[in-house]
Parts: C-alpha cells; sequence; structure tokens
C-alpha cells in the first residue's frame, strides 16, 4: 500500500477521543446483560424447561434493548470533520479503533501515538 497522507488536526482528534470515551460510557454494561441473560436462560432451560419459551422471549426483548442501545452509540462515533462513519464501506469492526477516517482522510488518534 503507498505511503497514506492525512491531515492533522488536534481539535478533530481531541473530540474524537471525546466521542470513543462517551461511547465506551454508554455502552459498558452490554456484556454484563448479555452473559447474564444467556447464564439465565441455559439455567432455566436445564432446570425448569417448560418456563422456556418465556425466558427466550426475556432474551429476545434484552437483545433487541441492548441493541438499539448499541446503534445509538454506534451513532455518536461519526468522524467530527467530515460527520460520515469512519471506515470505508466493506470494512468490518468497530468505529472506535479506527486510526483515521477513510473519506476525510483527518487524523481521528494522534499518529505518533502508534509507535
Amino acid at each position: 500500500m503507498p505511503p497514506l497522507r492525512a491531515t492533522l488536526d488536534p481539535l478533530v482528534i481531541a473530540e474524537w477521543k471525546h466521542r470513543v470515551e462517551t461511547c465506551k460510557r454508554s455502552t459498558w454494561w452490554l456484556p454484563y446483560v448479555i452473559c447474564g441473560g444467556l447464564a439465565v436462560g441455559v439455567a432455566v432451560f436445564l432446570l425448569a424447561p417448560r418456563y422456556t419459551p418465556h425466558v427466550l422471549a426475556g432474551m429476545v426483548l434484552v437483545a433487541l434493548i441492548a441493541g438499539s442501545n448499541a446503534l445509538a452509540s454506534w451513532s455518536i462515533a461519526l468522524c467530527p470533520h467530515c460527520g460520515r462513519q469512519p471506515l470505508g464501506m466493506f470494512e468490518r469492526g468497530s468505529p472506535l479503533t479506527i486510526d483515521f477516517c477513510r473519506h476525510c482522510f483527518y487524523w481521528l488518534i494522534d499518529p505518533r501515538s502508534l509507535r
């Protein structure tokens, strides 16, 4: 890949850091809810199988709530410069771990911290 030239703007980097921290603060509970829901679901399935449909309905509800919160916080993670998702169209992964915006080529983290 040829060398990449991205614009280094301290204000964009500071705003991106703030957005990432906000996103992480709003979703810290998601792994605990998902693991707890799975543990309860397995326990009910093993100990009281007749309540399995109710537990599955509850797990679907928890997944919908968790997913809506995750999508809402994911929408916070927009590039502070161009307002688009920093990932490219076919890139997968969390936009919170990206180092520069693929659309406007602004650094989102300080490149000197990558060394």
